[in-house]
């Protein structure tokens, strides 16, 4: 652009100096018409005009000469444009490359802060004095134990609960869910509906109750319910 601009100011000074050069001609042709002059200095006019006209046409083919430069010049200039806008689309990431640079330097920002953690706790370890380091580890210690009864609090709740329920089962009722007719002696038999009271575990397969008849015996689990669910 720099070269198209000295070229352009190149050229209308060129064209000042043609209209300066078509002034004095005139102004010798007014002074050839007004003076008398000898025929010696009209020759030497008319070759002082002719040698402007020569000047001017050959001016006419510089300004040619030009006007095909600067042509040229823009079409160099469109060119780099185009080369320009080629360029910057190459460098322009594409969709997917953009998501998987996102994708990138998130899991990079997630590893500077996790080594940012550990690097802190490590500093934090070495600056603090035996002391302090000891009142840190007994908090800690103090935490762990605040957790370990928390937990063992819960445990002892479960084991209660569950006790009470086996507690109720054994002391209440139960549902008959199918007909059972014991096939050995001391089996407990049922129909489909029957209320078996006072059961208790006799192992994990088999259980003993009685009915309201006041028949007693032992009978499988699966037989029944208590609360709504199969034992």
């Amino acid at each position: 652009m720099e070269q198209l601009t000295r070229e352009l100011q190149k050229q209308s000074l060129f064209i000042d100096s043609l209209s300066l050069r078509v002034n004095q001609l005139e102004s010798l042709v007014k002074s050839l018409d007004s003076e008398n002059a000898e025929d010696s200095e009209s020759d030497s006019f008319k070759q002082r005009i002719g040698d402007l006209e020569m000047d001017f046409i050959l001016g006419r083919k510089e300004q040619e000469t030009y006007k095909d430069e600067i042509k040229g010049l823009r079409q160099e200039n469109n060119e780099l444009k185009q080369r320009i806008a080629k360029l910057e689309a190459d460098f322009v990431p594409k969709q997917k490359e953009e998501e998987f640079d996102k994708e990138e330097i998130k899991k990079l920002r997630r590893e500077n802060d996790e080594l940012k953690s550990q690097l802190s706790n490590i500093y934090l370890n070495k600056l603090l004095l035996p002391d302090q380091r000891l009142e840190v580890l007994e908090q800690e210690n103090k935490d762990r134990k605040s957790q370990i009864v928390q937990v063992e609090e819960e445990i002892s709740k479960i084991k209660s609960k569950i006790v009470k329920q086996l507690e109720d089962k054994q002391r209440g009722m139960a549902l008959a869910l199918w007909d059972y007719n014991g096939a050995d002696y001391g089996d407990l038999s049922f129909k489909k509906g029957d209320i078996i009271c006072d059961i208790v575990p006799v192992n994990k397969d088999w259980w003993k109750g009685k009915t309201k008849d006041g028949s007693s015996g032992i009978f499988p689990g699966r037989q029944f319910s208590v609360d709504g669910e199969g034992i």
